[in-house]
């Protein structure tokens, strides 16, 4: 006789089932419950490394860095090849500020996927913070031969130019960014730094307006327009922005403070970017 039980619409028991469950859970944010789909899933089929990744990625998200690792290291150990369970190893060595352990990480992943752009700029990301910026340059074009109408990796191309006084070419690819994302304002305001860096303050007035033109109710970007304006010594017009800005809440002042920084000495302020 046979004792085990199906569920009571007769079907037998889907991992897969419990990995859309998951997926919809965690797509919604709702990574407890992920994770209890994701490890229902995994008792009935434990020998898959995506869906060790899957659950992984659950705890990661809720800061059970332990079980994360667990996991990805069950994934690597089924597949030593997986591209995505390196990245996520790379991932858990940044977040407790093992470079090189995050380097060599990436370095898999990019082995194994080279023509993932993404894997590049994590790399490119964690090699900056070992001090081997040529190296992080050389991914970093990698990733925007890769994907050249992205503008976030050609922002970050042009971070890691500033980083080591390639200026002109820190310029080049933020206008490129500019022109492929042009209602994104961020842009804008990394390009308006650029420019007062290299002295180019009308230019920097320019994309200034065109960032307080996008995002009108954004103070910040007012102020920002009135320092152009100051370093092009149009002091009314610098005068009459920095009316209208007001007195910044204590965000819009320090994100103004760091951009007005940015314009003297490079990058310092990276956007969230998720995968």
């Amino acid at each position: 006789m046979n004792h085990r039980q199906h569920p009571t619409n007769g079907e037998p028991p889907d991992p897969d089932a419990h990995e859309r469950k998951g997926d919809i859970h965690a797509a919604h944010g709702d990574f407890e419950r992920a994770v209890g789909e994701y490890k229902k899933a995994m008792r009935l089929d434990s020998a898959n490394a995506d869906r060790l990744i899957r659950l992984a990625d659950a705890y990661v998200a809720l800061e059970h860095a332990a079980k994360a690792f667990e996991m990805y290291d069950k994934a690597l150990a089924l597949d030593s090849d997986n591209a995505e369970a390196h990245l996520g190893m790379g991932d858990l060595a940044v977040r407790f500020a093992k470079s090189r352990a995050a380097v060599r990480s990436y370095e898999r992943a990019v082995r194994l996927n080279p023509g993932r752009a993404y894997y590049r700029l994590k790399l490119a990301q964690a090699l900056v913070t070992i001090g081997a910026s040529e190296r992080a340059v050389e991914e970093m074009q990698a990733a925007v031969r890769l994907d050249p109408d992205d503008a976030f990796y050609r922002l970050e191309l042009a971070e890691v130019y500033l980083l080591i006084g390639r200026l002109e070419e820190a310029v080049s690819e933020l206008e490129a960014a500019v022109n492929h994302a042009p209602r994104d304002e961020y842009y804008h305001v990394r390009l308006g730094a650029a420019y007062l860096r290299v002295g180019r303050a009308a230019r920097a007035v320019d994309v200034f307006q065109r960032a307080v033109e996008l995002r009108p109710e954004n103070a910040s970007y007012r102020n920002l327009l009135g320092f152009a304006y100051f370093c092009d010594e149009q002091n009314a017009k610098a005068q009459y922005h920095l009316r209208l800005a007001g007195q910044l809440d204590p965000y819009d002042e320090d994100y103004s403070r760091r951009i007005q920084l940015l314009a003297a000495t490079g990058p310092g302020i990276a956007p969230h970017r998720s995968q």
